[in-house]
């Protein structure tokens, strides 16, 4: 507003359309958390069934793809594969590089208009932020709780002797025995294989971590840009006019956000999005041969 004006911008008026600005960019951030997980969501269609073998979900897969092949003759259109939904460090780090050039853009800011249009994008790297990497984290959560149950399971039936220790070193008459007196002596608590708990509260803590300390640093950085770019008050009186030092703060912070968005791409996916990309592959070569048999 100082620099459209040419002069310091009225306190009233200033406050007002900043709140018109958060006020959008609440609006944004709400219709972005409720759209952008629709285009990740899990197709039902890719997944795969639990304890399925090779070969039944292969036969399942051909018969999936015979059947989408006749309903669509019966529509009279070509047959369509599912698409492969957005995979959720793509999303990240579109939303990362999204927020670098509303950053950079601020070269080119010079009305309130398009401040409030700015600030109001922002909104969608917000819903972003508060959305996909709690997802990463608990997907990667259950992989890890599911393969600890696992392990346990495949340790416990390598020695089944360690559950009945008693039955194996007496004889098959112990049991029998123990049941007459009416006695269950209880099972030694190192018999039984006990999968280790997943430290999910340790990860989400350290995650905490990870968002809270660059906040020491940029307190920091954005105390020595503002003294660079705006430095000692001239004796001007001027609070906003001729400063410019919250739009290299928030250029520096799309520095920082490209960074990120390159930490995101490197991101492995989870086993439900590689499981996905396999099943779509088979759908695919499934296809192909069927169509040049």
């Amino acid at each position: 507003m100082a620099y459209e004006n040419k002069k310091e911008p009225d306190a009233e008026l200033a406050t007002r359309m900043g709140a018109l600005a958060m006020l959008i960019y609440s609006l944004v951030a709400v219709v972005a958390g409720a759209v952008l997980p629709q285009l990740s969501r899990r197709d039902k269609r890719l997944l795969a069934y639990p304890g399925e073998d090779e070969d039944t979900e292969l036969e399942r897969l051909k018969a999936l793809v015979q059947d989408w092949k006749e309903e669509a003759a019966d529509k009279g259109k070509t047959m369509k594969l599912p698409v492969m939904p957005l995979l959720l460090r793509t999303v990240w780090m579109g939303a990362l590089l999204l927020f670098s050039l509303i950053a950079f853009s601020t070269f080119f800011v010079e009305t309130v208009n398009s401040a409030i249009v700015i600030v109001s994008l922002v909104g969608i790297c917000w819903a972003v932020a508060c959305w996909v990497p709690f997802a990463i984290i608990m997907e990667f959560l259950k992989e890890m709780e599911e393969a600890n149950s696992s392990r346990s399971a495949i340790n416990t039936l390598r020695n089944p002797a360690d559950i009945h220790p008693e039955t194996h070193r007496h004889g098959e008459r112990e049991p029998l025995l123990r049941r007459h007196s009416g006695a269950d002596e209880p099972t030694p608590a190192s018999s039984v294989e006990v999968a280790e708990p997943v430290a999910g509260g340790t990860v989400l803590g350290i995650h905490n971590l990870a968002i809270v300390f660059p906040q020491f640093i940029v307190a920091i950085v954005s105390s020595i840009i503002f003294k660079v770019v705006d430095g000692d008050d001239t004796g001007t009186g001027d609070t906003y006019l001729g400063k410019n030092g919250v739009a290299w703060a928030l250029r520096f912070g799309g520095l920082s956000t490209l960074v990120g968005a390159l930490v995101a791409g490197m991101l492995p996916l989870t086993r439900t999005e590689k499981e996905m990309r396999r099943i779509l592959r088979t759908l695919k070569a499934i296809s192909e041969s069927e169509s040049n048999p």
